[in-house]
């Protein structure tokens, strides 16, 4: 199903009204039990902000563009995002594990209102950055490699059934 400028900025609205808050919950949860030196603490807060600003901006953006600025804009925030999910978990995740789910928001993203190209390459990319992060830990053993190679499959699982999903008409209803 090929998608129009508006059914792209549509759905980039809704992946940001419900992504956003779920995004914020994480990142401030773990900053309430990570115990984190104050320059670092700073860091992530204002990654934090940045983040729910931009995120409940963009949509205003979008407006009437033509489909590749639409595109254009939804790739500089969708690796945008990334990027700051990422230091946010390289941060946060020693203290609050559950915060490793704010880089699955990425490929998720993506299903909703791009390729299966598209979905799978950045679930292939967020997958090399949960693996990275899992080199970075030096103190990993047999059970933490287990659970990096559960996230990965969870990203890339749940990317591919949403992109189905995406897919499909909607279902009509009596009462449509």
């Amino acid at each position: 199903m090929k998608l129009t400028a508006a059914g792209k900025a549509d759905r980039a609205t809704l992946v940001g009204r419900f992504m956003t808050p779920l995004a914020l919950l994480l990142g401030g949860a773990g900053l309430v039990w990570a115990e984190l030196p104050v320059g670092v603490l700073s860091v992530c807060v204002g990654l934090l902000l940045f983040g729910a600003v931009f995120n409940l901006g963009f949509p205003r953006l979008l407006g009437e563009d033509s489909l590749d600025a639409v595109g254009r804009h939804v790739n500089i925030r969708l690796y945008l995002n990334l990027l700051v999910n990422t230091l946010l978990v390289y941060f946060l995740m020693p203290a609050f594990e559950p915060v490793w789910l704010i880089l699955a928001l990425t490929p998720i993203a993506t299903a909703v209102y791009g390729s299966l190209k598209q979905t799978a390459a950045n679930a292939a990319i967020v997958s090399v950055i949960v693996m990275g992060l899992a080199v970075l830990d030096p103190e990993n053993v047999l059970k933490d490699w287990c659970e990096a190679a559960a996230r990965v499959a969870f990203v890339l699982l749940i990317s591919f059934m949403i992109h189905g999903l995406a897919q499909r008409p909607l279902p009509r209803t009596a009462g449509d």
